[in-house]
């Protein structure tokens, strides 16, 4: 068993104000003007087997993809370019992988890697944010309109009660898209207020265009959520 470098390419460059390293990751960067341009990272993996290390690599990039697609509200790309062997005596052996994970244009942000928040992801001691952020970034990158609220909806549950105002409010949203039809008294009222029916049919494109506002809405409180703890 040896370490590994596994290097991560973006799928596009994407601009920073600036960025705080920490061990066991090193960024790809170039100055341009005013800001750093992040065009990928390598992760140093422990003393382990290839499937092992890359597996560790993986579930580390990820998380770094869901902070700072959730620092820009845009899903960040990149892929897996390879990974290096380094062996005591200096020798390598690089395998080329190509794996997808999860640029945009977007405002250039600070990104502290040092921040508590972020190390707790890294070092998997905060599950629960962990699968917060994975479910923000999945929802900013998927299209599906079902999905997309699926995804951010799963966020606020696992943070609200469900004597929470919001879910109070909105949760029959999350209801209408689930069910083939809903019969709760209440939550049917508010889906024939909206709909003037008690189901939601995803290839009408009235009932579509009736509830995007409230998949920015469930989204901004996802992102809320999110923006609290980062």
């Amino acid at each position: 068993m040896v370490q590994w470098r596994a290097i991560f390419n973006l799928q596009s460059p994407i601009h920073e104000k600036g960025i705080v390293e920490i061990e066991g990751i090193e960024f790809n960067t170039e100055n341009v003007n005013e800001t750093i341009v992040i065009k990928g990272f390598s992760i140093i993996t422990p003393t382990l087997e290839y499937d092992k290390a890359k597996n560790y690599a993986m579930e580390k990039a990820n998380r770094i993809f869901d902070y700072i697609s959730a620092i820009h509200n845009y899903a960040i790309k990149g892929y897996l370019s390879n990974m290096t062997e380094e062996k005591p005596q200096g020798e390598t052996k690089t395998g080329i992988i190509q794996i997808n994970l999860s640029s945009v244009i977007h405002k250039p942000e600070y990104l502290d890697f040092s921040k508590k928040s972020l190390e707790n992801i890294l070092n998997g001691t905060d599950i629960k944010f962990q699968r917060q952020l994975s479910h923000f970034r999945t929802g900013l990158e998927v299209d599906h309109i079902i999905t997309k609220i699926q995804e951010f909806y799963k966020i606020i549950e696992d943070e609200y009660d469900e004597q929470h105002p919001f879910n109070k409010e909105n949760k029959y949203i999350r209801h209408l898209i689930s069910h083939p039809e809903l019969t709760h008294k209440q939550h049917k009222k508010s889906a024939e207020d909206k709909l003037g029916k008690p189901y939601f049919d995803p290839s009408n494109p009235e009932d579509r265009e009736k509830i995007k506002k409230d998949v920015e809405k469930i989204k901004n409180e996802a992102r809320k959520i999110i923006k609290n703890k980062l």
